[in-house]
């Protein structure tokens, strides 16, 4: 049988053993925190985050900033000039070659009693355009003529063109005068005019009323052409106008459709 002070020794311990299970027994259980979500947006300013999100979030020093295009001019194209119909581009066969490759129709003003006409540029230093037209007679092509050289105070048989003299002239070696007015041999040669033989086959020329240097030609084949110069030079104009020929019929008047010199 245990002592008095035996009991009493157990007793307590049972107590403080109790006291630690009661104890024990009513602290909570410890909890685990979970690991926080990952922002789906990373603040570029948290130096903790990784290196690969800082610098996906800071704009690169070294991409360069586009540059705006600049916007490129666009060319209109030229309008078409107007197209020759085939009485006006049957004009370029009767003219030297070297004007019959930039010509542009002339439908308005033309000379009187022209049916069809034509003006062509040039590369001359000498002419500024030449204009190119078809009668449907000789007398209306020589009326033409006759009217142009007496609006510029032109006489008939005067003048000589290629001394740069202005003037009218047969340009084949005919002496117009020296036939019998109204004679047999003076009425198959052409015209009279002023009671004197004038053959159709003319070259006239004269300056206009700024000066410069014009050239009017009947030409063998019906056309009538008028050769506008840049210059007061009528000698020079007249010799452009006649080239290559040195003689005769000017080979301003000689194309494609007829016999060359």
């Amino acid at each position: 049988m245990r002592s008095p002070n035996v009991r009493r020794q157990l007793a307590g311990s049972l107590l403080a053993a109790g006291l630690v299970v009661a104890a024990c027994g009513s602290s909570p259980a410890p909890t685990v925190e979970p690991d926080p979500s990952p922002s789906s947006t990373p603040n570029p300013t948290d130096v903790s985050a990784s290196p690969s999100v800082v610098s996906s979030a800071l704009p690169s020093a070294a991409a360069p900033a586009e540059t705006p295009a600049t916007p490129q001019p666009t060319s209109r194209p030229e309008p078409p000039g107007p197209t020759l119909s085939p009485a006006e581009l049957t004009l370029t066969f009767y003219v030297r070659e070297d004007l019959a490759t930039d010509c542009q129709p002339r439908r308005r003003d033309l000379p009187p009693g022209a049916r069809t006409g034509i003006e062509c540029s040039s590369g001359s230093d000498l002419v500024e355009r030449v204009g190119v037209y078809a009668f449907d007679s000789r007398e209306d092509q020589l009326a033409a003529y006759r009217g142009r050289m007496k609006s510029a105070g032109i006489r008939p048989r005067s003048g000589d063109c290629r001394a740069g003299e202005a003037g009218d002239r047969t340009y084949w070696d005919i002496d117009e005068a020296a036939f019998e007015p109204y004679s047999e041999e003076a009425e198959g040669w052409g015209y009279v005019i002023d009671g004197l033989p004038y053959l159709p086959s003319r070259l006239g020329c004269f300056r206009d009323q700024f000066g410069t240097a014009n050239i009017r030609v009947t030409c063998e084949d019906g056309t009538y052409i008028g050769v506008l110069g840049r210059t007061n030079n009528i000698r020079d104009l007249t010799a452009w106008a006649y080239h290559p020929a040195l003689e005769g019929e000017p080979g301003i008047c000689v194309g494609a459709s007829r016999d060359g010199y």
